[in-house]
Order: structure tokens, then C-alpha cells, then sequence
């Protein structure tokens, strides 16, 4: 439609054409642009620009027939009529629309606007609102377009809570105990417990999110207007239930889609009924989190372990839906070849290294490295580090390798005859005190065994007083079993050998705390020691002190002074 001076132009050519006279028209065509008296065009040159006009293409018949039209309205509005007309402006405040006749209509741009702010129409577009107020200082028709939706509403949703039909809403906002949600332009509440079957694990995840839902309460007009989303999924449960009964059995394999991920598995549909995945059923390899493996909406392989229809559980299995990696497992690997691979989990007791995709093997600590001292898998190395191994053994029944890094590494017990034969002496560190001897630490892959029969400690004497772990000893080697690698030390050669060291000085070389003796008494310092004899007991009285002082004093033989 148009606007301003060529609107006002082309109606007042009409008006003259139709026989009307100019004031009155020009009455009509400010009340429906809605221009005030104080904004009026010229008269003159609105007549002069109607005079000036082009001849249009429509006969004078045809502008009959659009008055007979415009007389024929009802322009008689009440407020609560429900109307059609078409847009003629966008503002950024307000909505025109053209109802036809003298009569224009205008809605708040609000009224209009969709969840994302946008307004879904355009100049031209038709539209049903509902007369708000038809008194208004500017006589502006007011509309609404959400009261027309909600006159509407009201009759779809009275009709589906009736008749149980699933109505459409979108999750607006999460509130306490539930959610709001949007059904027809009406705003309803959803309890959390109703917004999906089971425990719901992350309640800001269905807000955005368009369901269909069940009407479940719907009273005084819409004031009191429940939902429940689980009751609908309940409903079409028991329907796939049915159908499944005849379809499913156990060691089917079928492709379903991930609908969600706990950190005990993952839940996926198969013909319309959901089946669990637990996580140790989720790879050959051994998998920590289902989030490393899948996403939500994945379409995987499952096998159907088990189906429990009293209880409405089906088991099912990603791993056995795919060939077992240990099938001719001998025939990939051998036992003495060297393999790589990665650090799968580290424990105290050992490290599992995966060879290759589902085929783990442990590293036991006492086959990370010839060093004894090692007392966790950690102190050697870390998850996910490449390691070279060498494979000692496969049990294909239990499933089971066994690998091995210190027989890459050289065995420092080979010539060890010739490094440390009987006899010989050397100087380790104290690794560990029992309470039978010492362990001491000659190299890297060599302990040996100092036993407290051998330590030159006197005898009963806690020999943990005398060695501390990280100390640094001499021993001498007294005897070697290559065979069964055991060394045994020895300390007495080394103490006796060294008259001149007094026991203090062995202590301390044993690093141990060194013992304090009493030196011997001087028989003439015992001899011209003074002799003081106790006084005799007396009788009676105890006297005072000084009369009991004086009595003993005068019997001690003191020595005679030199002049």
C-alpha cells in the first residue's frame, strides 16, 4: 500500500473521479494515514498533484466496485473482535495493519516478536489479531496478536487435554521444581521429575530444547497448566515394548544410536526401547570414560547380551559386536620377540602396556629394570609413554601377557665373578635394616646381604642403631651365588684388621651413633681422696643442722697442708 503525498495523490483522483468532494475526502485520507491537523499537506497541492497524475489503468468501473466494497465493511469494532488485515508498515515500535475502510489497526512490535526477537512477517503479509481498544487518543485501533493466540490456544489445548493428545512446547527456563515451558503461546509448568523417564542427570540440558509433551492438568483457563514429557515416553515405551517382543532376541547384532552417556555406561535405542552399554562392554581395550569412545546421536554396532522384559532392561555389548582381537593371538605375537607400545594404566605393582587395539600385557615391577630399589611402576614410567618390551609369556585362555623391559637392558650379574669375587672389598650404600642384617646397594641390579653375625656389632645389640638407610659402608664380599644371585657381605675383616680404631671409631665408620665409655678410675686418686665417715646416731634430739655439720667435720681426717 502507499504512503504519504502519493497515497493521499492517487485517493484524492479517486475521490474526484467518484464524485466526492474534496474536503470530505481529505477528512478520510488524514484519518486513515492518521497525519494530524497540525501535519496536513497543503490543500492546493494536493489537488494540483491529483490534477497532474498519470490516467491510470482502471476504468471508472473498477473504482465502483472497490467503493461498493469499502461500503460493505463493517467498521463497527468492539474490543475482544477478532480481525484480519494486512501489514502496511514495520516500525520500530509498532505494526500497521490495514483492516480495510477508514479503519487501521496497530500493534506493538513486541506482540510480534518470536523467541529469537525476530518478527516473522512482512509488508503484505495477512494476520489475525484480536481489538484491544478501540478509544484511544490518536483513534488508532489497538490490537494484540497474543491474545488472539492465546483465544486459540485455549480451544487446541482444552481440546487435547481431552481427547490425551500430545501437544508441542518449547523449554523456556528451568524454575524451582521444574520448568516453563511455552504451548500455543501459553505459558505451562513441567516438574523436573516429568521432563524425561528415569533420573535426570543435567537439568540445564533441556532448556532451548522442543518436546512433545502430555497434558497432564489443565484448569481456570490456562492458570493451572501442567506437562509431563515422561508420561509420553512412558506411553510410547510400552508401544515399542510390543512391537519389539517379536523382533529382538539375545546375540542379535543391530545398529542403534547413543541417546546418552553415564559415567557407568551408555544408554542406546534399538526399536524404539533404550539398551545399556556398560562401560566394560564398550571396547577390547580397556576404557575409562564412554566419553572417549562415543557421542551423544552416534550410530554404533551393538549386540544384544540380554533381554529382561519384567524388568524392561536389555543388555548390550559394542565389543562383541566386533571380532575378538585375541582370536590367533599366537600367531601375532611370540614369546622372546620385542615389541613396542603404549603405557595403558600404571599400578603400584606394575605397569599394562597395550601392544595393539584390546591386547594389553603387564610389566611386573620386578621386570621394569634390574634395580631393586624400584618400589612403585611410576618411579619408572608414566601412562602413555612409549616403551619397548619383550613378551615372556601368553596365556590364551585367561587372556594374559607378560612382558618384560630389563631384558633389554644388560644383566649387571653377568661377570660378576670377576668384579666381586670372595674377598674383595667395596663400598655400597645402605638400602634397608632388618632385624636379621643390612641390605647394601653395591651397584645398579646389585644388593648384597651384610647379617648381623657379620656386622662387628657386639652381640644383642640393635643393630638399627648403627646403620641408617643412605648411609655409605665398607664390606668385603664373603661369599657369591651367581646362580641364585645372592651376595653375602661381611664387616669383621675390616674391623679386626685396624687394632688402632677403638669402638667409637668403628661406630662411626658403620655410620651408626658413636658409644660413650666411662674412663677407668686412678687408684692414687682413689687412694688420697679424702675419707669422710658418717656421723654416729644420736640420741635424742636431732639437734639443728649446724650442731649436726659441725659434729661431722670435726672427725674427717683432712691432709696436711706443706708449709
Amino acid at each position: 500500500m502507499m504512503r504519504g503525498y502519493d497515497a493521499l495523490a492517487w485517493q484524492l483522483d479517486a475521490g474526484f473521479r467518484l464524485g466526492w468532494p474534496q474536503t470530505a475526502f481529505l477528512r478520510f485520507s488524514f484519518d486513515r494515514y492518521h497525519y494530524k491537523p497540525a501535519e496536513a499537506f497543503n490543500v492546493s497541492r494536493i489537488v494540483k498533484m491529483a490534477e497532474h497524475r498519470q490516467p491510470q489503468e482502471e476504468t471508472e468501473e473498477d473504482f465502483g466496485a472497490l467503493l461498493s466494497a469499502s461500503e460493505q465493511r463493517d467498521f463497527s469494532l468492539e474490543p475482544g473482535d477478532t480481525v484480519n488485515g494486512h501489514i502496511v508498515s514495520i516500525g520500530p515500535e509498532f505494526v500497521f495493519v490495514d483492516l480495510g475502510g477508514k479503519s487501521e489497526g496497530m500493534i506493538d512490535r513486541v506482540d510480534l516478536q518470536n523467541d529469537d526477537g525476530e518478527i516473522p512477517f512482512k509488508v503484505g503479509d495477512s494476520i489475525e489479531a484480536i481489538v484491544q481498544s478501540t478509544q484511544t487518543a490518536d483513534g488508532v485501533v489497538r490490537l494484540s496478536r497474543r491474545l488472539s493466540q492465546q483465544a486459540r490456544g485455549n480451544e487446541q489445548i482444552q481440546s487435547a487435554f481431552s481427547s490425551k493428545l500430545p501437544v508441542s512446547g518449547r523449554v523456556t527456563s528451568q524454575n524451582k521444581g521444574g520448568y516453563e515451558v511455552i504451548v500455543a503461546g501459553m505459558r505451562a509448568f513441567c516438574p523436573l521429575s516429568q521432563i524425561e523417564l528415569g533420573f535426570t542427570q543435567n537439568p540445564e540440558q533441556h532448556v532451548g530444547k522442543t518436546y512433545d509433551f502430555l497434558i497432564t492438568e489443565y484448569a481456570e483457563g490456562g492458570r493451572k497448566f501442567v506437562l509431563s514429557r515422561a508420561a509420553l515416553q512412558k506411553n510410547h515405551l510400552a508401544e515399542a515394548k510390543s512391537a519389539a517382543k517379536g523382533k529382538l532376541r539375545e546375540g542379535q547384532i543391530l545398529i542403534g544410536t547413543v541417546s546418552s552417556i553415564r559415567d557407568f555406561g551408555v544408554f542406546v535405542d534399538i526399536e524404539g526401547l533404550a539398551g545399556l552399554v556398560h562401560i566394560s562392554e564398550m571396547s577390547w581395550s580397556r576404557t575409562e570414560s564412554a566419553n572417549d569412545v562415543v557421542k551423544v546421536g552416534d550410530k554404533i554396532p551393538v549386540k544384544i547380551l540380554s533381554i529382561d522384559w519384567s524388568r524392561d532392561r536389555i543388555a548390550l555389548s559394542v565389543k562383541q559386536a566386533q571380532s575378538d582381537p585375541w582370536e590367533h593371538i599366537e600367531q601375532r605375537f611370540s614369546v622372546g620377540q620385542t615389541y613396542r607400545g603404549i603405557v595403558a594404566r600404571v599400578e603400584d605393582f606394575g605397569a599394562f602396556v597395550e601392544l595393539s587395539p584390546g591386547i594389553d600385557g603387564l610389566i611386573h615391577i620386578s621386570e621394569l629394570t634390574w634395580d631393586r630399589r624400584v618400589r612403585r611402576a611410576s618411579d619408572v614410567v608414566q601412562k602413555g609413554q612409549e616403551v619397548e618390551v619383550q613378551l615372556l609369556g601368553i596365556d590364551v585362555v585367561k587372556k594374559r601377557i607378560s612382558l618384560g623391559m630389563k631384558q633389554l637392558a644388560s644383566d649387571p650379574w653377568d661377570g660378576i665373578v670377576d668384579r666381586y669375587a670372595p674377598g674383595t672389598n667395596v663400598e655400597g650404600t645402605v638400602a634397608k635394616v632388618a632385624d636379621f642384617g643390612v641390605f647394601v646397594d653395591i651397584e645398579a641390579g646389585i644388593t648384597g646381604l651384610l647379617p648381623k653375625s657379620e656386622s662387628a656389632t657386639e652381640k644383642g645389640a640393635n643393630i638399627r642403631r648403627f646403620f641408617q638407610p643412605g648411609a655409605r659402608i665398607e664390606v668385603q664380599v664373603l661369599e657369591l651365588d651367581p646362580a641364585s644371585r645372592k651376595l653375602t657381605l661381611t664387616r669383621k675383616p675390616l674391623v679386626e684388621s685396624d687394632p688402632s680404631s677403638d669402638d667409637a671409631d668403628a661406630e662411626e665408620n658403620r655410620g651408626g651413633p658413636r658409644h660413650s665409655r666411662r674412663p677407668p678410675r686412678n687408684p692414687m686418686q682413689q687412694h688420697d681422696a679424702p675419707q669422710i665417715k658418717p656421723p654416729p646416731p644420736t640420741k635424742g634430739g636431732l639437734g639443728t643442722f649446724g650442731d649436726l655439720l659441725k659434729g661431722s667435720l670435726s672427725k674427717i681426717d683432712l691432709p696436711k697442708v706443706r708449709k
